[in-house]
């Protein structure tokens, strides 16, 4: 099945149909509307597309899962959100490998959606593993690494474990 609207007529045309002239962005949807949850269901609908166009396990399928995800998380809906970025991160470790940045990315993420949902040990090796691939790939003066690991940092805080709040701040892969 084509695309609808102008993507179908330029792919008729025998005009190449790129995966991101398909995918709406959640800003510009955002700023029509005026509501996230519209730029939700924006996202999720080039998301559908996307998913058609290039299929289910593209690392550009787990970028836009992360994005809604993002969303979600955003709106307080911490369940929602934790399958999608399990479902971006299986993705990009199946095309990118275990130690890809965005391995990484999504394992930060995927930890602070666990910790909100009170699933402390999974969050914390979640944290962990995070904070190894993104010292490795993108280095540990990096502003996302630096940002995972102040979110580590107030777990650390949170439980009340001084010890381990200062190895969190320590060298790179100190935890």
């Amino acid at each position: 099945m084509l695309p609808s609207g102008a993507l179908a007529r330029r792919s008729q045309r025998g005009g190449a149909v790129a995966a991101s002239d398909a995918v709406p962005q959640p800003r510009r949807a955002r700023s029509r509307s005026g509501s996230v949850g519209s730029g939700r269901r924006v996202r999720a609908q080039g998301l559908a597309l996307l998913q058609r166009l290039v299929g289910r396990d593209h690392p550009r399928v787990g970028q836009d899962l992360g994005a809604l995800a993002a969303i979600l998380h955003g709106q307080d809906r911490f369940a929602a959100a934790e399958r999608l970025y399990r479902r971006a991160l299986a993705i990009f470790e199946k095309t990118l490998g275990p130690d890809h940045y965005e391995v990484g990315f999504v394992l930060g993420n995927l930890a602070v959606a666990c910790h909100e949902r009170g699933k402390l040990a999974e969050a914390a090796e979640l944290y962990r593993r995070c904070l190894q691939i993104m010292d490795r790939t993108v280095g540990p003066s990096n502003p996302q690494t630096a940002l995972f690991r102040a979110h580590f940092g107030g777990f650390y805080a949170e439980q009340g474990s001084g010890e381990a709040l200062a190895r969190c701040w320590r060298a790179p892969c100190g935890y």
